[in-house]
């Protein structure tokens, strides 16, 4: 990730192994960029926003001390976002390479983040849930959530889903995806039966998998800041077409007074001269 600078020059250490001491504040906002690092707050917290094609910061979510932060500009890539991290007053982050990451749940909380930028709060409401350890028949266009407070590593065993309805498709064989409360899988047009479980897969398949969930919610993201872009070049198209028709008028019934004034004066001195 751009920008990292070490405290003195010389490698920190966690009990995993070396790290380094990242300086994170307004002066010096990060680039979410190095697929193979990631940052973790030790203490305060850190700022993560977009930034569109407008060159405009929009502020995506909060992470806290003890949660984690991954590489979001690759998924980027062909979207013309960036995506950034800036540390708030007293912020202490390090970088580490992923392979590190040991917290389940330090993974799901970031997860969980990505999540609410794309999922409607009431969507837990609506779906069942998937529960770790047991298989699930789902029949055409049905969907099941991952659980709320940790991650259901959801992969099909038959038949086929989408993530989240989008392309391309989930198929038996797979990797497997970390579906929290937020995200979802829907059943194919014949239907699918999946396997939830709880144990975290090995690296090999663990950093693919996250990549993917990466992947669709930004291209969710992108979609919807499309969207309201467009929906803001549309407003303001109107209200220029509104002020455009507003100054016609005005202008319209100024030019009927000036014309109803001249009129009048010249027949009051048709009347004067008789």
């Amino acid at each position: 990730m751009s920008d990292g600078v070490p405290s003195d020059g010389r490698p920190l250490y966690t009990a995993s192994g070396p790290c380094e001491q990242v300086l994170l504040d307004l002066r010096r906002p990060r680039l979410l960029d190095d697929r193979e690092q990631l940052l973790k707050v030790k203490a305060g917290h850190a700022d993560i926003f977009v930034v569109g094609n407008d060159n405009r910061r929009r502020h995506l979510f909060r992470v806290e001390a003890d949660d984690i932060v991954l590489d979001l500009h690759t998924p980027c890539a062909n979207s013309g976002l960036q995506i950034i991290a800036i540390g708030g007053p007293g912020a202490e982050l390090i970088s580490l390479p992923r392979t590190q990451l040991v917290s389940v749940d330090a993974l799901a909380r970031w997860i969980s983040h990505l999540a609410r930028l794309v999922i409607p709060p009431a969507i837990a409401g609506t779906m069942l849930e998937l529960v770790t350890g047991e298989a699930f028949e789902m029949q055409a266009g049905h969907a099941r959530r991952g659980p709320m407070r940790s991650i259901a590593w959801t992969r099909v065993a038959a038949g086929s889903a989408k993530l989240l309805g989008l392309d391309p498709a989930l198929n038996p064989g797979d990797q497997p995806l970390p579906l929290v409360g937020g995200l979802w899988i829907q059943a194919g047009e014949s239907g699918c039966r999946v396997l939830a479980d709880a144990a975290m897969p090995e690296a090999s398949v663990l950093w693919p998998a996250v990549d993917k969930i990466h992947l669709a919610i930004v291209s969710i993201l992108a979609m919807g800041l499309a969207q309201a872009a467009a929906l803001e070049r549309q407003r303001l198209s109107q209200r220029i077409e509104l002020t455009q028709s507003q100054t016609l008028d005005s202008l319209e019934r100024l030019a009927e007074m000036v014309v109803g004034k001249s009129v009048l004066g010249e027949g009051s001195c048709t009347r004067r001269i008789r």
